[in-house]
């Protein structure tokens, strides 16, 4: 909750104890005055939000009745006892429900970066003239993407910080529809601010620097979804190219002003193949508790799956198409701009859920890819075909990923790599859904970890692991984290031959 919503809701109470305990004439001026004044300048200071409308209402009902009170000629009777035992009955479900809805939805803060250097945001625009639009009806149509990207700036003076989520009505009504929510749900989110200024110059004076290309979650996801783990990045000097997957995310807003929502029809195919994979997955993970999974049973997953390896084929080409525009940029753009910071040898692709599984996928085709981060996403696609990633990563997974052993892809990997169980988070923890509010934890979508502790873990163990591939040394020794941070579990893959954890679920 905010301090001037705090100070409005402190001051709507003395208006309710007041009314409820007697009618001081002599207090009712200053009681309408200030609370009235009070919803003024957090109004113009703040904003308004529709979690407020308990507040407002009960504001207006309270400075009604005490300007009844002081317009009232002569001296009134004391209110009977049972009449404000009556009135208190009625005035505080109310104002519970002023207090806690602005609470449970809050306009959340997002935590500073730790960095250095200030942060540049901008948006791009990437079509790749090779590849057909698989999802329309027009065969003329190509793959068109939208991109956010993070950059270490050289300054920000004169700017506004770039707002959290533009087109807030818009998107609230596209998010709420997945949730099946009401459209209004996420329209405050277009309060919230980020630590990041759009148009920055950008700071050249730095030289090339290291590449993430990242990809968000299915259906809710959308670029911005990990906004704290991309500023963080940008702050210590790396560049962050987010993708919109087109017809996969929220909506995409093309620069000739088209939006491109997601696809209902293919979410409803997606959803089918889960629910075919569910149950034999769950028996094999009984079956071969305590041994390793066997190949042939992992590829009748994928044979269970067509819809969702289609996806994350076209996915992971969208990755090697902007990695094509990374490389084109820091050719064509070698003395301002954005390009002159791009290191197309420096690059690791990096995602949340769907995002995360992506990732892999592409670093088992694309060579430029040095380093994986997966946030919680199950490995789908040619992983149950037994294809692995060669180069570092950092595979994060929730209790559930736990239970469903997402580490196999790591057991007989070849490469240096880390799994990092969180058991108090769950799924939705792991993207910028976990400052969404006590109203998601009620809903069980979230778990115990909390927002005070999630993202600064996130970026404390992705930062340093991406530093040392970009640095030639390895990725980092991630273990001694844990003691700041003990809520990980971290196991190092290859394991020794000693480790009895191999096949543990």
């Amino acid at each position: 909750m905010r301090f001037y919503e705090g100070l409005l809701l402190i001051s709507i109470a003395l208006q309710a104890l007041v009314v409820v305990g007697g009618r001081p004439r002599g207090l009712v001026g200053p009681l309408i005055g200030f609370p009235i004044a009070a919803a003024a300048v957090q109004f113009v200071l703040e904003g308004a939000r529709w979690q407020l409308v308990p507040a407002w209402l009960l504001l207006a009902i309270l400075s009604m009745f005490l300007l009844r009170v002081r317009l009232k000629p002569g001296n009134p009777k004391p209110t009977p006892l049972w009449r404000r035992a009556l009135l208190a009955a009625a005035l505080a479900p109310v104002f519970t429900v002023a207090v806690i809805l602005p609470a449970a939805v809050p306009v959340f803060q997002l935590p500073a970066p730790a960095g250095p250097y200030p942060i540049g945001t901008t948006n791009i625009y990437v079509a790749d003239p090779d590849r057909a639009e698989i999802y329309t009806q027009d065969p003329d149509d190509i793959r068109e993407l939208m991109v956010q990207v993070w950059y270490p700036a050289e300054g920000t003076e004169g700017l506004t910080p770039d707002r959290y989520w533009p087109t807030a009505a818009r998107r609230s009504r596209l998010m709420a529809d997945s949730w099946q929510m009401p459209g209004f749900l996420f329209q405050h989110l277009a309060l919230v601010k980020t630590h990041s200024f759009a148009g920055a110059p950008v700071a050249t004076a730095l030289g090339m620097r290291p590449v993430v290309v990242f990809s968000h979650g299915l259906t809710q996801g959308y670029p911005g979804q990990n906004t704290p783990l991309f500023e963080e990045l940008a702050s210590n000097g790396t560049v962050v190219f987010s993708i919109a997957h087109t017809y996969e995310t929220l909506a995409v807003e093309m620069p000739d002003g088209r939006l491109l929502p997601w696809d209902k029809d293919l979410e409803a195919s997606f959803v089918e193949n889960i629910r075919a994979f569910k149950p034999i997955h769950q028996k094999l993970l009984v079956d071969y508790e305590g041994r390793p999974l066997p190949s042939d049973g992992l590829r009748g997953l994928f044979d269970l799956t067509p819809v969702i390896s289609r996806s994350m084929a076209v996915w992971a080409a969208d990755i090697s198409s902007v990695i094509d525009e990374i490389e084109r940029m820091s050719v064509e753009n070698q003395t301002e701009g954005l390009g002159v910071i791009l290191d197309p040898s420096k690059m690791a692709a990096a995602g949340m859920s769907f995002g995360g599984t992506a990732s892999a996928q592409a670093a088992f085709s694309d060579e430029r890819i040095r380093a994986v981060v997966n946030l919680d996403g199950f490995h789908y696609g040619d992983a149950l075909l037994g294809k692995r990633v060669s180069v570092p990563y950092l595979l994060f997974g929730s209790n559930v990923s736990q239970r469903w052993r997402n580490n196999y892809v790591l057991e007989d990997g070849p490469s240096t790599s880390y799994w990092v169980v969180l058991a108090e988070a769950k799924h939705f923890d792991f993207s910028d859904f976990v400052f969404f509010g006590d109203v998601f934890r009620w809903l069980r979508a979230l778990g115990p970890i909390g927002e005070a502790r999630m993202p600064g873990l996130i970026s404390a163990f992705v930062v340093p692991f991406l530093d040392g591939v970009f640095e030639n040394q390895g990725p980092a020794d991630l273990d001694s984290l844990t003691e700041k941070w003990p809520e990980a579990q971290v196991t190092k893959f290859p394991l020794s031959e000693s480790d009895d954890s191999l096949f543990q679920p």
